[in-house]
């Protein structure tokens, strides 16, 4: 869990290779870890963490994408995002 946090803490803001429109957004990206740790068995598509962290798709994208990165999150082939095990 630090190693994840400090991977978060670490990154700045900006485009990462994205798009000027997707800026790293470190709070957002701790609001979703820890709803995903609240509730390990939770699995969201993209559009679905979008609606429910009010953020529009392509943000909530680039955080689950960022948080897969990190190995906190993981993708399976039914296009949905969970808790790394």
């Amino acid at each position: 869990m630090e190693q994840s946090t400090a991977f978060l803490e670490t990154r700045g803001s900006g485009d990462h290779g994205r798009g000027p429109a997707l800026a790293f957004n470190p709070v957002l990206a701790l609001r979703v870890r820890g709803e995903f740790a609240e509730m390990p068995g939770l699995r969201l598509t993209v559009f679905q963490a979008a609606r429910l962290f009010g953020v529009a798709p392509d943000v909530a994208q680039a955080v689950l994408e960022d948080l897969r990165r990190a190995a906190v999150l993981r993708y399976s082939d039914r296009k949905t995002y969970s808790l790394s095990c």
